[in-house]
């Protein structure tokens, strides 16, 4: 297993390039795994934005 660092754009601009690559039927079960990891890794992304927003407003507002 490799790991790979992207910025969010990166992956972005990598997502798009799966989806607007043309393969051929042999690649299709690669090309559903990768499509499959894409996902995961938006809803992950997703969930931590959701829960550090939600940390945020938990936190006491200072008052002067």
């Amino acid at each position: 297993m490799n790991n790979l660092e992207l910025t969010n754009e990166e992956l972005d601009y990598l997502e798009l390039l799966l989806h607007n690559h043309e393969y051929e039927e042999k690649d299709r079960k690669l090309i559903d795994r990768l499509e499959f990891k894409f996902d995961q890794l938006k809803e992950k992304e997703s969930l931590r934005i959701k829960n550090i927003l939600k940390a945020q407003r938990k936190q006491p507002k200072a008052e002067w």
